[in-house]
C-alpha cells in the first residue's frame, strides 16, 4: 500500500472516531437530561403524594367571616359543602365558589386555603333597599339588581317601587330595569330631604307617562311629583306640614303646580 493509500485509511479512521465521540457525548447528554427529568419529575410527584396525603393537611375548620345580617355562618358552610378531614388541597376553590354564588343574598364571595388545614370563606352580602311591586314582591338591592322574590322571613319593612313595566333578567336569573332604577333615585333624593326624614317614605310608584307619586308613612300622604322630584317642591311641602291634615285623614298633595301645594 503506498503512502497516500495509507494516510486516506488514517484520516478516515480518525473522522469515524471523532464521530463516534460526539455521538457519545450527545447520547451522554441525552441520558442526562432523561435521568434529571425523571428524577425531578418523581421528587414531584413524590411530594404531590406527601401533601395530599399527610393528615397535617386535613380541613379541620371552615371561617365564615363578612357582615353577615341576612345569611347564617352556619347556612354559608353546609351550602359551600367543604367536608372535615378532606385534604385541604383537594378543595376546588372553584365550585365552592359557584355554590355559594348561587345563594341570591351573596353579592361577592372570596375562597381561600389557610395552610395548614384551614378553608377561609368572606362573603359580600347584598343589601336590600326596596322591594319591587311587580307580579308580585321582589328584593332590590343598593345597586338596583332585582336579586330575589320576597319570601316570609325576608325584610318587610322597605319601601315598594310601582309602575315598573320592563325588567330584564340576565343568564345568573338577576333582574335590571332602567324604570326601576329612576323609581330607586327618586326614593333616595327624597328620603335624603328634611320632608323625607321627617315623613318616611312607604312607596315611590311612576305611571304610564312617566309621572311619580310618592306614599309617605306619618302620616300618610300622597303626593303627586310629576316627571321629575325638585328640591323646591320638597321644601315647600316640609313648610306646610305642620298645617297639612294628618292622622286618620288621607291626603292627596299636588306638588306639580309651580310655588303652590295643592291638597285634595
Amino acid at each position: 500500500m503506498s503512502f497516500f493509500l495509507e494516510q486516506q485509511v488514517v484520516r478516515l479512521r480518525e473522522r469515524r472516531r471523532k464521530a463516534w465521540r460526539r455521538w457519545r457525548r450527545r447520547i451522554e447528554r441525552i441520558a442526562v437530561i432523561v435521568l434529571a427529568w425523571c428524577v425531578g419529575m418523581g421528587v414531584l410527584f413524590g411530594g404531590y403524594m406527601a401533601v395530599t396525603m399527610l393528615p397535617l393537611f386535613a380541613v379541620d375548620e371552615v371561617v365564615v367571616q363578612g357582615d353577615l345580617r341576612f345569611l347564617a355562618a352556619e347556612a354559608v358552610r353546609e351550602r359551600a359543602s367543604v367536608a372535615i378531614g378532606t385534604n385541604i388541597f383537594r378543595v376546588p376553590l372553584t365550585a365552592v365558589q359557584e355554590r355559594l354564588r348561587g345563594d341570591p343574598w351573596v353579592a361577592e364571595v372570596a375562597v381561600r386555603r389557610k395552610l395548614p388545614c384551614t378553608v377561609w370563606i368572606y362573603i359580600g352580602e347584598r343589601r336590600p333597599a326596596a322591594l319591587l311591586n311587580v307580579e308580585g314582591l321582589y328584593l332590590v338591592d343598593e345597586a338596583g339588581v332585582i336579586f330575589k322574590q320576597w319570601q316570609a322571613g325576608d325584610p318587610a319593612d322597605l319601601p315598594i317601587l310601582s309602575g315598573v313595566t320592563e325588567v330584564q333578567v340576565d343568564n345568573d336569573g338577576l333582574g335590571h330595569s332602567g324604570q326601576m332604577r329612576e323609581l330607586l333615585e327618586a326614593k333616595e333624593v327624597f328620603e335624603r330631604t328634611a320632608v323625607g326624614e321627617a315623613v318616611g317614605l312607604a312607596e315611590v310608584a311612576r305611571d304610564r307617562y312617566g309621572r311619580l307619586t310618592v306614599v309617605t308613612e306619618r302620616p300618610t300622604l300622597v303626593l303627586r311629583i310629576g316627571e321629575r322630584m325638585a328640591d323646591g317642591q320638597l321644601r315647600r311641602l316640609h313648610n306646610m306640614l305642620p298645617v297639612l291634615p294628618g292622622g286618620r285623614n288621607v291626603a292627596v298633595v299636588d306638588l306639580r303646580v309651580d310655588r303652590r301645594i295643592v291638597v285634595r
